[in-house]
């Protein structure tokens, strides 16, 4: 649920992009078959003063799954 966050907290102040995401399923994989990741997307307001990176970004990364 890293939406929940604000993006400057994770390392990305101009806002998540599709190479964090990248380096999230990355790090999952280390842990976790491929198969067994389930990726959910919360648009609009985020909790937790998160910021939605938007619908382009979301776009990439269901293209990149």
């Amino acid at each position: 649920m890293m939406y929940d966050f604000l993006p400057a907290t994770l390392g990305a102040p101009g806002g998540f992009k599709l190479l964090q995401y990248q380096q999230v399923f990355d790090a999952f994989e280390n842990y976790f078959e491929r198969e067994k990741i389930v990726m959910g997307f919360e648009p609009g307001g985020q909790a937790n003063n998160g910021q939605w990176e938007g619908m382009d970004v979301d776009k990439e990364v269901v293209d990149y799954i």
